[in-house]
Formats: structure tokens, C-alpha cells, sequence
């Protein structure tokens, strides 16, 4: 078992490898004038330092057979609020402004000792 000041250290760790930076997309439903429900994602420009790994994938779940594919990992401080109906939005690799790159969470949210750990499918228009 970890004691605090090993999980302290391993934050702190996890806390300096993180070089990207990501805004969250709140997600939220209203409905139209047809009782339809329209989806809707808010960008909160609070900056979320993260760390991205442009790798693709798949993960199963052996008894059921589920099957995730994800085209991105991203790993966030553990203190992140984060919603699996949420989607992530780049907007800076290794501290570098870039085109933002938009994803949504496929995968439930993994917490680690040290931090939040997602797998992402990117969004194409």
C-alpha cells in the first residue's frame, strides 16, 4: 500500500509530464419545438494541462465481448471534473498553440493513483 507522501510524489510525477493542454466540452440536452433532444457541447476555455497519445486501438472485454476503438489516450490530473458525455478539445501540444483537434471519450474514466486516464475517438466534421 501507498502512503501519502508516496502518492504525493507520484502526482507531483504525473503532474510534470503532462505538456498539452485541452479545454473540456460540457456536455448538455435541451429539446426542440418537437420534443426532440438536441445535444449540445459548451467549451469551457479554462486551461486543462493533459498529456496526449496519438495512438490507436482497441480494447475487449472478454466475457461480453465489447469492443473500443479509440484513436487517442489522454491522461488529465486526478483532480479534473470530467463527464463521459463530455468531449475534449486540444489545443496545445508540447506547449505549442495548434489547429485544436476535437475528441469524445469512449471509455469509462479510468483513475489511476496519480491521475485520470480516457480513451478518445476523434471527432471528424
Amino acid at each position: 500500500m501507498l502512503d501519502q507522501s508516496q502518492l504525493d510524489h507520484m502526482r507531483e510525477r504525473q503532474d510534470l509530464s503532462l505538456m498539452d493542454t485541452c479545454h473540456r466540452l460540457v456536455y448538455s440536452e435541451t429539446t426542440n419545438d418537437y420534443n426532440e433532444v438536441v445535444k449540445s457541447w459548451t467549451e469551457n476555455v479554462t486551461d486543462i494541462k493533459c498529456g496526449l497519445e496519438q495512438k490507436q486501438g482497441e480494447e475487449r472485454q472478454a466475457d461480453k465481448n465489447v469492443v473500443v476503438s479509440y484513436d487517442a489516450i489522454i491522461r488529465l490530473p486526478l483532480l479534473t471534473v470530467i463527464d463521459i458525455k463530455d468531449k475534449i478539445k486540444i489545443t496545445k501540444r508540447f506547449g505549442e498553440a495548434i489547429t485544436a483537434i476535437e475528441y469524445q471519450i469512449v471509455s469509462p474514466i479510468q483513475r489511476g493513483p496519480s491521475g485520470i486516464r480516457l480513451l478518445l475517438k476523434e471527432v471528424t466534421i
